[in-house]
């Protein structure tokens, strides 16, 4: 077992990032900045396997102390994506398995090493620091196999007994979107070479119904453009968010997003618009990266008048930019979050239809980890935290929308 100490695990400066996700990088540094959260960045040098920069945020809970967070936890230096195609059992006994479980193990003793670092900063004072599983695997769509927490973590030989004694590690549902739609834009072919698909191969990969509604909004003359104004997508945001009852971020947010991507030269916020007679219908904002060794494009909002849904815009959307993706020599387009499984009862089942038709593998994010110290009151200020937020997602996620239902059908009525 590998002994890693604060010589393999360094603090650097934000602007010493190079790590090939966007969520460790010191743009999302600055984005999150304006939301609160003060990141940390860290070199580690222990596993070569593993990311060697990573992002540590932190966010201050009135009242109770500081809360840590890794978003998507330590990843995998190396596309994963490419490495290996969709097993039968995730927990079947091979290389790839074992693999999986010593990074798992790796990273989780680098984080550990890097939060006695910012506790050793904060006197002390973080209560908790919550990582996301630092892997994701991949599942067949219509694969109906539960990726519960615990069992992954039996069956993969971890238990929160790997950690180090002085902390307490607790499973938690993942704080990003349990599962997301990747469509391959390149397959490997050797070790070190990537084939690229071609338009016509990609097409052909999406379900019968998803080319249809392509076809459906050109048919009724809806046409796409790049670069529509962050003003115009926010208008129309706002209308989709009071249509769903959905949180959504102040316009001052989106406008520092799209100016601090704006000052990287390997990053590109393109907001796509679709149109009907020159009238703006939908848009969709997409992420263009180039960092490392990976091309990557990410679909990260949207946003429609329910009026012209019915010419299909959301599709061509979708097409446009995995055709600028693939022209752009992008390795793969994701499509972000969503249910794991279609379940009508899910609140992201309409997200499960609409971006299962672009693909056929989800990648499914299985839990979180949440490290904290054994002091007695620093587990009673966790406790009260993961209470309150489960309460803060009750309320947004659960009762506002079941209100706002509520509101429709009696004016509806009346």
């Amino acid at each position: 077992m590998a002994i890693v100490n604060d010589l393999d695990v360094k603090e650097i400066e934000l602007n010493q990032l190079s790590s090939e996700y966007f969520m460790h990088s010191s743009a999302w540094a600055e984005v999150k900045k304006q939301t609160g959260w003060q990141s940390y960045a860290f070199k580690q040098e222990a596993f070569p396997d593993l990311e060697s920069h990573f992002l540590i945020q932190i966010h201050k809970i009135p009242v109770l102390g500081f809360f840590a967070y890794v978003a998507d936890g330590l990843l995998p230096a190396r596309d994963w994506f490419f490495s290996h195609k969709p097993t039968e059992d995730v927990f079947q006994e091979n290389a790839v398995e074992k693999k999986v479980r010593n990074s798992i193990q790796d990273a989780t003793r680098v984080l550990v090493v890097a939060y006695d670092i910012l506790r050793r900063r904060y006197e002390s004072k973080i209560f908790s620091m919550r990582w996301d599983l630092p892997w994701i695997l991949e599942k067949k769509l219509g694969e109906t196999k539960e990726f519960s927490a615990q069992e992954f973590y039996t069956k993969l030989g971890l238990t929160p007994d790997f950690l180090l004694q002085k902390y307490t590690a607790t499973y938690r549902d993942c704080t990003q979107a349990p599962a997301s739609v990747l469509l391959r834009l390149a397959e490997r072919v050797e070790q070190n070479e990537l084939k690229e698909h071609s338009l016509e191969d990609m097409l052909a990969s999406f379900k019968q119904k998803t080319r249809y509604n392509i076809r459906i909004a050109q048919k009724h003359g809806v046409f796409v453009r790049a670069y529509v104004s962050m003003q115009d997508f926010y208008d129309l945001l706002q209308e989709t968010s009071k249509r769903n009852s959905i949180e959504t971020h102040s316009l001052a947010y989106f406008l520092e997003l799209q100016r601090i991507i704006s000052t990287r030269e390997n990053m590109d916020l393109v907001i796509y618009g679709a149109y009907f007679e020159e009238k703006l219908i939908a848009c969709i904002v997409v992420l263009f990266s180039d960092i490392g060794s990976c091309k990557k494009a990410v679909y990260m909002y949207g946003a429609s008048e329910a009026h012209y849904r019915q010419y299909m815009p959301a599709y061509l959307l979708q097409w446009q930019a995995m055709s600028d993706a693939l022209e752009k020599g992008c390795q793969s387009y994701d499509l972000f979050g969503m249910a794991v499984y279609a379940d009508p009862e899910d609140r992201m089942f309409g997200l499960y239809k609409f971006k299962t038709g672009f693909a056929n593998t989800i990648m499914v994010r299985p839990c979180a980890v949440e490290l904290g110290p054994k002091s007695i009151s620093l587990r009673i200020r966790r406790t009260l935290f993961v209470l309150s937020d489960k309460v803060r997602r009750w309320y947004f996620l659960i009762l506002k929308k079941k209100l706002a239902r509520m509101k429709k059908r009696k004016k509806v009525k009346s």
